[in-house]
């Protein structure tokens, strides 16, 4: 895989400042996860830290173009996000996009799955989505998860250390659609 990038929507109210995106210091992988459980993952320890995108608010087409990636797909869009903040009881004016460069992972086989730990807490309504792309594919071949997929964060994580699951079922879809396309 060419590139693959985890990013992080933060609501944000109308005054409030840009977010401080916690930094990645774990990613297990397992390959395969489903049915059975790896038992071994193959662990990466190195830190990666999040990088600002900018907003994502009314006026822009989705999360992915606010990231800098040319993607067609608008149901990462401020409208789906606010709408489900607004459910958690919250009112973002916008979201602060972090992306997470974590193309140097072990790429995923057949129902692989990523389980990412941070250094920190992510806030509640904060989105979670990916982009991948295989080297040499035309944008058209790129793989994101959809709104409907999407991991949010609806309750406090009771402690720093505790893993995220970063949206678990569409990592594993976004890998198996990978291997059906016959990407590496």
């Amino acid at each position: 895989m060419e590139s693959f990038f985890l990013i992080i929507g933060i609501p944000v109210s109308a005054v409030g400042p840009v977010p401080v995106a916690p930094t990645i210091t774990r990613v297990d992988t397992y390959n395969p996860y489903a049915p059975v459980v790896d038992p071994s993952p193959s662990t990466n320890l190195a830190g990666w830290a999040p990088s600002f995108c900018g907003w994502l608010d009314a006026g822009s087409p989705n999360a992915y173009e606010v990231c800098g990636f040319s993607v067609a797909n608008n149901s990462n869009s401020f409208t789906n996000w606010s709408a489900a903040a607004a459910g958690l009881g919250l009112d973002p004016a916008k979201f602060a996009m972090f992306q997470y460069n974590l193309g140097s992972l072990e790429n995923l086989g057949a129902k692989g799955l990523y389980d990412i730990f941070l250094d920190g807490n992510l806030p509640v309504g904060a989105v979670e989505i990916a982009f991948g792309c295989a080297a040499g594919q035309p944008p058209s071949a790129c793989y994101i998860t959809p709104f409907t997929e999407a991991g949010q964060v609806a309750n406090p994580v009771p402690e720093p250390a505790t893993a995220l699951l970063v949206s678990g079922a569409a990592l594993i879809l976004l890998a198996r659609i990978w291997r059906q396309r016959g990407g590496d």
